[in-house]
């Protein structure tokens, strides 16, 4: 295999591309597929809570992603930071307002969820404490045991602590699984002269990530859309059984 050759230009991008790229729908399909699998879990649905959470999910992700941009300003050059800074504030206005309605409307319980989940967003995203188990809890279990908890108003069982821990291990495999695909932002990425860990196990730093191999790279794209698709089928199932 050959390894590919360092890109040191990015490619013009239009201002609706790259927000499109913000949303990093690769992470982003999975935490709503959680919600949903967390959600129907409980024995049964409350609409009006779940499209709620959805929105607030929804715009607490947004503001995260926004907020990672308007740091770094690596995904979308084409979108200035003063958007970056007006869409995560209005977002996280959002996301906290839903999160004190829910829970002072349906229990207080979920003050819990609500709370990890803004720590790993603010805590993780910025920088402060890049913990795999911070984010696996924040972004891949929370979603399921905060959504169930939601509908139910009580804490957790047995069988969604064991999906909890699903969400979690399957949060980090796709997390680390973007360690083997090609990092084409080295030019303009602030942490690039340092042995930065990016989306990767301990054993793989972005200066690695430079020229990886086609074929490798090629490779993991398949297997994250595979994951996907795994996830996709058990919400269905959920949803179904």
């Amino acid at each position: 295999m050959k390894l590919r050759e360092p890109r040191t230009k990015i490619p013009p991008s239009s201002y609706g591309h790259d927000m499109l790229k913000l949303m990093h729908p690769m992470m982003f399909a999975p935490i709503l597929m959680l919600v949903v699998i967390g959600t129907f879990l409980a024995p049964q649905l409350d609409l009006i809570s779940f499209i709620l959470e959805l929105i607030g999910v929804i715009c607490a992700v947004i503001c995260a992603y926004h907020l990672d941009e308007g740091k770094e300003k690596v995904t979308a050059p084409s979108v200035p930071q003063l958007h970056n800074a007006i869409i995560a504030i209005a977002s996280f206005i959002i996301a906290i307002s839903i999160g004190v309605w829910l829970f002072l409307t349906v229990s207080l319980i979920l003050i819990m969820p609500t709370t990890i989940a803004f720590l790993g967003i603010f805590l993780y995203n910025g920088d402060i404490i890049k913990s795999r188990l911070l984010y696996a809890l924040s972004w891949g279990g929370t979603p399921i045991f905060g959504s169930y908890m939601l509908q139910t108003g009580t804490w957790p069982d047995l069988t969604v602590i064991i999906f909890t821990i699903f969400g979690m291990l399957w949060a980090i495999k796709l997390f680390w699984m973007w360690s083997m695909r090609t990092c084409g932002r080295a030019s303009i990425c602030p942490k690039r002269w340092n042995l930065h860990i990016c989306h990767s196990p301990r054993t793989i730093y972005c200066k690695d990530r430079q020229e990886m191999p086609k074929e490798i790279n090629s490779t993991v794209k398949i297997l994250q859309k595979l994951d996907l698709l795994i996830l996709f089928a058990l919400m269905i199932g959920v949803i179904l059984f």
